[in-house]
């Protein structure tokens, strides 16, 4: 039986200003282990709309709270990526809806402070803060939220055609290879599997016209992708790929890495994947034993998620950008920067 990760669900009333390293473990372990006993995939689930979850200043969430997030949107189908606070809400002139709970998300703040030897400390501090989807609160039609007005009349959309889905992919691809920062990379017709090499520094697919549709395609080629910034020559995460196989520690956070890679990076191109391909993960598992592996795992050691989630989201970075030298804040557990500074939202948002 797993922990129920009932804060994720709570009213924003905590006057926490600092959640424990170990609480933020407990709650994101147990969003993921809940689904996986559910023998849902929460890393292979299709996002609700074709961007991932932002905030009221059209700000994308990162890492962790990606995770928090999204599930909760899932769990709930609401039909907005828009987040926002109780005060945000009502200084719109709108309100969160009666019996609607907040759902909390993690952001570093940084402080400076002066020394008695004059000189200037930064101090980052860690908080949690309590957000409400825009689907929870009412009199908000024709606010300009996230970069779009709230009553589901984008500004800012994505094509989904396949000819777009390629172009965004294929630029992003370009752009490291013109940076030198992508690995020799093959689409052939030969090939039944997909795979990257670290001792080749390649990755190998199959043609795009060979997938069910390009979605599969594109999360197929952005996990080995994923894998591939692990290399010593871009991130060099440590022990990548051991060769220890499926079963050892450091393989398996090594996928867990490559799995949220292609979400976060999915969540800003436009594709998702839900179902576990053939002969994935050297094994063949079905969705029972794919959920009940990383069941397993995940239980053994609950840090493990927010480990991969911090790798994956500098992996991110990386393949969206080619800068391998992000100024994004964490700690050791992979909580991650994301929130603008200006109307900093209030620990007691609530909605009554």
């Amino acid at each position: 039986m797993t922990a129920k990760p009932t804060t994720s669900q709570a009213s924003a009333t905590s006057t926490s200003t600092k959640p424990s390293r170990a609480h933020i473990r407990e709650v994101v372990a147990g969003i993921v282990l809940e689904s996986l006993d559910k023998r849902s995939i929460p890393w292979r689930r299709p996002w609700s709309s074709a961007l991932g979850p932002r905030n009221a200043f059209g700000r994308n969430y990162r890492g962790v709270n990606i995770m928090l997030l999204l599930q909760t949107a899932l769990g709930k189908s609401y039909s907005d990526n828009v987040w926002i606070t109780y005060n945000q809400a009502k200084k719109l002139g709108g309100n969160v809806k009666r019996g609607e709970k907040s759902t909390p998300v993690v952001f570093w703040t940084i402080f400076k402070k002066r020394q008695a030897d004059g000189t200037e400390a930064t101090i980052p501090l860690q908080r949690w803060y309590y957000v409400f989807n825009t689907d929870q609160c009412e009199g908000l039609q024709g606010r300009k939220l996230g970069g779009k007005v709230s009553d589901k009349q984008p500004e800012r959309t994505l094509d989904r055609s396949e000819l777009a889905l390629d172009q965004r992919c294929d630029k992003v691809l370009e752009n490291l290879r013109a940076q030198g920062k992508l690995c020799k990379l093959t689409e052939s017709k030969a090939s039944s599997e997909a795979f990257y090499s670290p001792d080749g520094d390649n990755i190998v697919v199959p043609s795009r016209d060979q997938f069910a549709n390009r979605e599969a395609f594109w999360a197929t080629l952005f996990h080995e992708v994923g894998h591939s910034t692990g290399h010593k020559s871009r991130l060099n995460r440590e022990k990548m790929g051991d060769g220890h196989g499926f079963a050892s520690y450091s393989y398996s956070v090594e996928e867990l890495v490559a799995e949220f890679t292609t979400m976060f990076v999915g969540a800003e191109l436009g594709f998702g994947t839900t179902e576990v391909r053939e002969g994935e993960l050297d094994v063949g598992l079905n969705n029972v034993a794919y959920c009940q592996h990383w069941a397993s795992k995940i239980s053994k050691d609950r840090a493990m998620v927010l480990r991969a989630i911090q790798a994956a989201q500098k992996a991110a970075d990386f393949i969206l950008t080619g800068d391998d030298a992000n100024n994004t804040e964490t700690d050791e557990n992979g909580a991650i920067s994301v929130e603008p500074t200006g109307d900093e939202p209030s620990l007691s948002d609530t909605n009554g």
